[in-house]
């Protein structure tokens, strides 16, 4: 579910910042109306929420309050930047087991240092992160060594005027940190 299409990171690879609705948020009767919606539904589902950066909704609590007492919904997952301090994200996480996080580290919009401050202590269960190899300058062992508790994935983008580059170190990282 794209609940905004705010975020306060500037990356040029952003497919939502490039389209017309930039700079949005959803009405809550959308989202009361998607919620009974998934009420109706007779299966568990897995709800994901995203943005623009989510946790830029000003009533994102009151709808994951609303998507927890659902019980057709068995977990979500909040993808977010990771640019919001720990105790934010912790108070995310305290709201119910069903709550999962997505941090995704933005190399080249956002420093490493902080962005590890900001998820260290963070639950390794209910928190993964996503790594953008999109910044040679980037430290890998320092970011690795410092969440070697969660589970980090390493995405690459995808840079048409450097195809063999950005391969080449998509394809380095992940035979470094595979076993880790």
């Amino acid at each position: 579910i794209y609940i905004n299409t705010i975020c306060n990171l500037n990356c040029k690879y952003c497919y939502m910042r490039n389209g017309n609705s930039w700079g949005k948020t959803s009405t809550y009767d959308y989202i009361e109306k998607l919620i009974e919606k998934l009420k109706t539904i007779n299966i568990k589902i897995d709800v994901i929420i995203l943005g623009g950066e989510p946790t830029y909704y000003q009533k994102l609590n009151v709808f994951l309050f609303d998507l927890i007492k659902n019980d057709n919904v068995r977990e979500i997952y909040i993808l977010s930047n990771g640019t919001r301090k720990s105790e934010y994200y912790n108070k995310l996480l305290s709201m119910s087991t069903k709550i999962n996080l997505y941090l995704t580290y933005h190399s080249t919009e956002y420093d490493q240092y902080k962005f590890i401050n900001n998820i260290v202590g963070l639950n390794t269960d209910k928190t993964y992160i996503n790594i953008l190899l999109d910044d040679e300058s980037f430290d890998y062992d320092h970011i690795i060594s410092e969440l070697n508790d969660y589970t980090v994935y390493g995405t690459y983008l995808y840079d048409n005027n450097n195809i063999g580059k950005t391969e080449s170190s998509y394809i380095n990282f992940l035979k470094q940190y595979e076993n880790k």
